[in-house]
C-alpha cells in the first residue's frame, strides 16, 4: 500500500485526493472539471447524460 493516498495536485487544490484502489471509471467525476460532466461520464455509443430523455 505505496499509494493508498496520494497527495492532491499542486495544480488542483481543490480537489481531493482520489483513493488508489478505486479503478478509473468508478471514481468520482473530478475529471469533469476539464470540460463537461460528460467526459466524465463513459460513452456507451451516445454523448448524451439522457439517454431517453426529451426534455
Amino acid at each position: 500500500m505505496t499509494r493508498s493516498m496520494p497527495d492532491p495536485d499542486p495544480d488542483r487544490p481543490d480537489l481531493p485526493a482520489a483513493p488508489a484502489d478505486v479503478p478509473e471509471g468508478t471514481a468520482p467525476p473530478v475529471r469533469s472539471l476539464e470540460g463537461t460532466s460528460e467526459t466524465a461520464q463513459p460513452v456507451q455509443g451516445v454523448r448524451r447524460p439522457e439517454p431517453d430523455d426529451p426534455a
